[in-house]
């Protein structure tokens, strides 16, 4: 396949990986489960899956089973050491001419640890590498994030504040019916709200004509009613528009109403101010937003705490619903401050001017004809080039002005830049990416390190998944889901929804796409669209707020079109502009994943977050591939032990794939529950496993009327038995959530670091000798146990 077209075929992608992976030449090739493929998966969850993992790895490596594999596919934390371990191996393996150099040691075969395994160890504060130092640089591009989404929100705030003073300029006008509004009762036109009335009544008049035309008349075909529907809706929107200004109107008349009492009392016109009840709202909303930011990190717990069904006692209710609570205002808090914000810009535009109608008793209050003390002095009293602010609708005409003005900055702002997205990612790359300069050994960073660096046979091919916002996608979001698998690798990048683009013309067309880049979206856990896990009423205070670690690249259809571009138009085709920012704020992002024509102007951009929003587990790929022996490391944290992501992989795959898997993972959980019990009594039992789960998986036919295909998973489980090494147990004793501690927790201590790792490679070592049994299920028996004994021969069924 031509490396200037998309490739909408996944047969061209699984063909380059297999000529990788085997060095056979092919142009197209179904995956099949006879080619006798194989794959390891390292699943989500931040630097506890790392170091988790890290240890599991360490242990197939010593027991000779690492090197056995075709595919190595992570997602999230379970990608920060996977693609440490893939950089590292090619790094060693242009140092020494070639060959397998796993980085990480045969841990308790020889004495003390690599030079590699050292610098994860020294690392695993890796958010906060320099203390004090890291965390104020992070403040300061976070607030550099905040300024961007400033520039972007506040000419729409202008351009709102600016047509109510346009329409209400003075006291006077607010005060006062509209002159053409004189026909209407009087009762009517001075009641402050004699448009909505008047809409109200329309409204009302057309839905009952509405409610009578449809009952007398005969059933009209359906593209008729259909535009009748449309036409209404269109109605009440025109009705809604003046209600909503009037609403404001009013909320205006209480805030100069305030500062009128002020005047009233002092008797001048700079006397005190008076607060009114929705000055105080304002400074609730303005208390409120610093809490909200730090407890944003949070919301997923929280989130999870609020749908929980659990409610056994009043404790559970209570948490159940200060959670839902909480949501709400988090949800709330930023459309709120901004609305609180056009409502200041309106009131500091309005002018304070002598009313004429003696029937409006507040207009006689209101009085004077000056800004002083009303608006602030660096507003009042000056002109904007040739417009005065405090003059007849000058305020509005500056307020204009200046968004459009504002409105200039957005040709140069990339919201890719200014999120969170590069600060995370340059830490991550920092700690996990790095490999031996020369054959002398001495490490060297490999921040930079591109995917087309990748040496073929070094080390398991490898699979960085990462998921697709689509929330915006009328084409491609019909199931609900929110996303698509998105891969990253070697030979190709993108998704069956966009097609898939070769990685080398990625990376020239993309600024800044290598592994520590796609290691850095694998592993973005907060963004304001998370696919599956997306809540999308916090969308806006999320984006807003700029909690964002996911990044925007280009459409597969746009990297072909734009790679041979000059350097000046593939900056500016691919920088991704504040109105993706707002996409995410109002759960658009995916809107150019439609179907695909190569002929069209141009594709747009991609959403891209952790891998974990639509599967945590890094399996599905695999199964993609029809992978005959799958060795899945699953380090999410689980405290219930209830193995969601594995049953919502069980869903997709029957569902897109045809394939069924069939395990029993249960006794894993009740072993390790029956052991943290033990521990937090003091009397610890020891058992020998489970650890792991062997499942079979169940593949569909190839073609009409074939035979279905067979492989095996074989399942390892973050758990604990009671026989594990004594500081591992120590650690669990005060510290009962582990091995399930939050994913939130990223600062790792060396004794937390190290007891992950350790559980990690006693569950692999005891794996791979056989001291633990795993568990086997009744469907294919004698299959699953076979298949999983050519790589683990020594394994044995649980009892």
């Amino acid at each position: 396949m031509p490396a200037d077209q998309v490739v909408t075929d996944f047969r061209k992608v699984y063909a380059a990986e297999y000529r990788e992976i085997k060095g056979l030449l092919t142009d197209s090739r179904e995956p099949s489960a006879a080619d006798g493929m194989t794959g390891l998966a390292l699943s989500g969850g931040g630097i506890r899956s790392a170091a988790f993992c890290l240890g599991v790895l360490q242990a197939l490596n010593a027991a000779g089973v690492l090197r056995r594999f075709d595919y190595l596919s992570t997602v999230s934390g379970g990608g920060y050491i996977g693609s440490s371990m893939t950089v590292a191996m090619s790094a060693a393996a242009r140092a020494n001419g070639g060959g397998w150099h796993f980085p990480f040691g045969k841990t308790g075969q020889e004495v003390g640890e690599t030079d590699e395994t050292r610098h994860l160890r020294d690392n695993s504060r890796y958010l906060l590498q320099n203390g004090a130092w890291s965390a104020i640089s992070a403040g300061v591009i976070y607030l550099r994030g905040i300024t961007m989404n400033v520039l972007i929100v506040l000419p729409f705030l202008l351009i709102a504040a600016a047509l109510l003073v346009l329409f209400k300029p003075d006291t006077r006008a607010l005060a006062e019916a509209p002159a053409w509004l004189g026909l209407l009762p009087d009762g009517i036109r001075t009641s402050g709200w004699p448009l909505s009335i008047c809409a109200l009544f329309l409204l009302g008049v057309l839905l009952i004509i509405y409610a009578v035309g449809v009952s007398i008349s005969p059933i009209q075909r359906k593209s008729i009613r259909t535009g009748i529907a449309r036409f209404a809706v269109i109605v009440l929107v025109v009705c809604a528009v003046p209600m909503i200004f009037e609403i404001h109107f009013a909320l205006l008349r209480v805030m100069v109403g305030a500062k009128a009492m002020g005047i009233a009392v002092a008797g001048s016109a700079a006397g005190p101010e008076e607060t009114h009840w929705f000055d105080a709202i304002g400074r609730i909303v303005i208390a409120v937003t610093p809490i909200v930011v730090a407890i944003l990190p949070f919301v997923r717990q929280i989130a999870q705490k609020a749908v929980t069904a659990a409610t056994e006692s009043f404790a559970d209710a209570a948490s159940k619903w200060t959670s839902r609570v909480v949501l709400i205002v988090v949800a709330a808090i930023v459309p709120l401050l901004l609305w609180i914000s056009v409502l200041q810009f309106a009131y500091w535009g309005i002018g304070v001017t002598a009313c004429t109608t003696p029937e409006q008793a507040r207009c006689a209050a209101w009085g004077g004809d000056s800004w002083s003390g009303h608006a602030p002095a660096f507003l009042a009293g000056h002109s904007f080039y040739w417009v005065k602010f405090a003059s007849l609708r000058g305020a509005g005409w500056i307020y204009l002005l200046s968004a459009v003005l504002l409105f200039l900055f957005w040709l140069f702002l990339n919201v890719n830049a200014n999120s969170l997205h590069q600060l995370y990612r340059d830490r991550l790359g920092s700690a996990f990416l790095f490999g031996q300069k020369d054959a002398t050994g001495a490490l060297e960073g490999a921040d930079h390190f591109r995917f087309s660096d990748i040496i073929s046979g070094a080390s398991p091919y490898h699979l960085i998944n990462a998921a697709l916002n689509l929330p915006g996608s009328n084409f491609a979001n019909r199931r609900g889901r929110n996303a698509d698998f998105f891969i990253f690798s070697k030979r190709y990048v993108g998704s069956e929804a966009t097609g898939y683009v070769d990685t080398r013309l990625a990376e020239k067309a993309t600024d800044g796409l290598n592994v520590g880049t796609a290691m850095a979206i694998s592993g973005a856990a907060a963004a304001p669209n998370m696919g599956m896990a997306s809540m999308r009423p916090l969308s806006a205070t999320i984006a807003l707020l700029n909690v964002r670690l996911g990044r925007w690249i280009r459409h597969p259809l746009d990297i072909v079109k734009y790679a041979d571009a000059n350097l000046a138009e593939r900056w500016w085709r691919g920088s991704a502009g504040p109105l993706h920012l707002l996409s995410e704020a109002f759960f658009k992002s995916g809107k150019a994943v439609t179907e695909r024509r190569p002929g069209r102007r141009w594709a747009g951009f991609l959403f891209l977050t952790d891998g974990g929003h639509i599967e945590n587990l890094g399996i599905y790929e695999l199964l993609r591939r029809r992978c005959s022996l799958i060795v899945a490391v699953d380090a999410e944290a689980d405290p219930d032990y209830t193995s969601a992501s594995l049953i919502q992989l069980q869903r997709f795959a029957r569902i897109d794939l045809g394939t069924r898997i069939v395990m029993d993972w249960q006794p894993i959980g009740v072993r390790t529950k029956e052991a943290s019990r033990g521990v937090a009594s003091g009397t610890r039992t020891q058992a020998h496993g489970p650890h792991v789960a062997l499942g079979l998986i169940d593949y569909p036919p190839l073609w009409e009327g074939g035979d279905r295909q067979r492989g095996v998973l074989v399942y390892i489980k973050s758990s604990l038995s009671g026989d594990e090494n004594d500081y591992v147990m120590a650690y669990k004793s005060r510290n009962p959530a582990f091995p399930q501690e939050s994913t939130m927790e990223q600062l790792f201590s060396e004794e937390q670091f190290e007891a992950y790792r350790a559980l990690g490679e006693h569950i692999g070592r005891r794996l791979c000798d056989g001291a633990d049994p795993a568990t086997v299920p009744s469907e294919a028996r004698d299959f699953v146990l076979a298949g999983a004994r050519d790589r683990f021969p020594n394994i044995r069924p649980l009892a």
